[in-house]
């Protein structure tokens, strides 16, 4: 998901969309402190882990009520697959 996408369209974002803002600016903070610390913090990676799963929850109803090419949904997937594990296609 586009940060903005709704402004980008030239309208308000949904509230699904301005959720999933809020929720991957919070996941980046935890990035960041992930980098930050030494050890492992279990309590931050279960609240880290539980945000990733609504993000991907909402994206998931957002992406079955849009229709997207065949080519729209590889490039999604090599994204997300290039953005999250680091695998390049």
């Amino acid at each position: 998901m586009e940060k903005n996408s709704g402004a980008a369209r030239g309208i308000r974002p949904s509230f699904e969309e301005m959720v999933v803002q809020k929720l991957v600016a919070q996941i980046e903070k935890y990035e960041r402190y992930f980098e930050s610390i030494d050890g492992i913090d279990n309590q931050a990676v279960h609240a880290y882990t539980n945000l990733l799963k609504t993000v991907i929850g909402l994206a998931r109803k957002e992406t079955k009520e849009k229709k997207f090419t065949a080519r729209q949904l590889k490039e999604e997937a090599e994204s997300i697959l290039e953005a999250e594990y680091g695998i390049k296609r």
